[in-house]
Parts: C-alpha cells; structure tokens; sequence
C-alpha cells in the first residue's frame, strides 16, 4: 500500500501537534527578538521561572483537616512557610553569569 506524500504531511502535522512537547523554558522566538531580550538561554530562562513562583504566596492545596491528617502520619514534615528571597550576589553552580 502508498500513501501520497500529502497525506504522510499530514499525518506528520497531525502527529507533532498533539506529540510534541514545548517546555516554557524553551525559546521559540526568532533570533532578532531572541537578541533583544538579552540572549537568554534555558538554564537563564528556568532560573527566572522559579523565581517567579517561590516569590509569591503559595496557597495550601489540601484543607486544614486532610492537612492535619497528613502531619499526623508524617511527624517530620515542614511548615511549609519558608519563604524565598533573591539574591543577585550569588553564583549558582553551573550558571554562566
């Protein structure tokens, strides 16, 4: 059996639109517009990210009662209320900074 090659475009199409996995960090952008905005790279682009989450409040998922019911269970766990604070003068291990 031949398929005609417009009909394996397709399904190709078809296949990395629904497959494909396009993580936040990664840059799509053209290379002008990638230039403007300073050349981030992922690790650069994945620092901000976090930055970005633990700098704000996280609210509790679970009720207060099922909360409870865990801590019992698990005597060691943390408060959970530690807080993030960003630093410029540090040099994390790895970074290219």
């Amino acid at each position: 059996m031949s398929v005609s090659w417009p009909e394996v475009k397709k399904r190709v199409i078809f296949t990395v639109g629904t497959a494909a996995v396009l993580p936040e960090v990664a840059m799509r952008d053209m290379r002008a517009t990638w230039q403007e905005k300073g050349r981030p790279d992922a690790h650069t682009r994945a620092l901000s990210k976090a930055s970005s989450i633990l700098s704000h409040d996280n609210p509790t998922v679970f009720s207060s009662e099922v909360d409870l019911k865990i801590r019992a269970r698990f005597k060691n766990l943390v408060a959970g209320t530690a807080g993030w604070e960003k630093r410029d003068d540090l040099r994390i291990c790895g970074s290219r900074s």
